[in-house]
This record gives structure tokens, sequence and C-alpha cells, in this order.
């Protein structure tokens, strides 16, 4: 730009005398200079791949409500996230895209239907809040998993990948929320004066 600057100061003081257009040449000239150096200056959008169906296949929809226990829920639920983790870094190194993206979706799915389903399930007891702290606890390793994913995956899938990252990190602070609400420590209000 500095440059395009020089040339343009010696342009002007050169042509200013000897071109018939006088100050609309000069304009012109600026504007044209102006135009160019914008547009090579301008940078293309980044393409992005297009985020995956966050769903839960039959297969694995089935084999959570066949699991009566919440507690056994829990573990088949993380057990088939985890799968879907391992899938989907299978899937990188094999430089098949577009399955990794699935397999993240898939993933996705299942981490909104468990956390939605604990936290409906959450009714006080010990053994609901037990199952929210096993669920943060497992979240909290796959994160690092996504995070080794992103860091991998070609630059087009890493948007969806940081919205992914950020709704797991969201679910770790909503799996802890029901064990810090009202019904377990009630808010203690000051007591009026008259």
């Amino acid at each position: 730009m500095r440059y395009l600057g020089l040339v343009a100061h010696k342009f002007i003081a050169i042509a200013l005398p000897q071109t018939a257009f006088g100050r609309n040449g000069i304009v012109l000239f600026v504007a044209v200079a102006f135009i160019f150096s914008s547009s090579a200056a301008a940078q293309d959008e980044l393409d992005t791949a297009p985020p995956p169906i966050k769903a839960i296949s039959k297969e694995e929809q089935k084999r959570l409500d066949d699991t009566k226990d919440p507690r056994d829920r829990l573990q088949t639920a993380i057990m088939l996230m985890e799968r879907r983790l391992s899938n989907a870094q299978t899937e990188l190194d094999a430089r098949s895209y577009l399955k990794m993206n699935d397999e993240l979706g898939a993933y996705h799915g299942l981490l909104d239907g468990t956390l939605t389903r604990l936290i409906r399930e959450a009714d006080g007891r010990k053994s609901s809040f037990e199952n929210l702290k096993r669920f943060e606890a497992a979240i909290r390793p796959q994160i690092l998993k996504l995070e080794l994913i992103r860091r991998s995956a070609p630059i087009e899938y890493e948007p969806y990948l940081r919205k992914l990252i950020k709704v797991a990190q969201d679910a770790r602070g909503k799996a802890l929320e029901p064990m810090f609400s009202d019904d377990v420590v009630p808010n203690m209000r000051p007591t009026q004066r008259p």
C-alpha cells in the first residue's frame, strides 16, 4: 500500500501539468488505485463444511431404551459416546472427513440426549447426583479428544468442532447445576425488619 502511494504521488506530480484532465484525472486515478488495492487486500471467505445431523442411530437408541437401570444406561451412553469419538479419530486418520463429521454428529446427539435425560431424572436423590457427576467426569477427557480432532482436521471443519467443544463444555456445567440448585441448598433470605 505504501508503494502504491509513492507511485501515485510521482504519477500525480508528472501527470498534472501534462494532462488535459487536471484534477478529474487525479481523482479517477486515485479511485482506480483504491479499488484495486482494496480488492487485493480482501481475503476470500473460508468455505466451511456443513454441520452433521445430530441424531442417535436406531440401534443405539434401542440399546439405551432396553437398559432400565439409570446407572447402567449412563455407562452404556458413555461407552457409545467414546466409541463415536474413537470412530471419528479413525476416520480422520483415514482422511475420510465426511464420515468423521457424521460420527461427530452422532456423538453430539448422544451427548445432548444423555444430558437431557439425566437432568430430567435428577430428583434430588443421591444416586441421580452421582450419575450427573459420572457424566461430568466422563465428558472431561472427551473434550480433550475433541480438541485433538479439531487440531488435526481440515480447517473447513473447525467451526463445527469449536461449536461441539463448546457444547461439551456447557454440558459439563449443566450436569453440575442440579447439585447446586435451590433444592439442595436453599437460599436463605435475610429477615425483614419492620
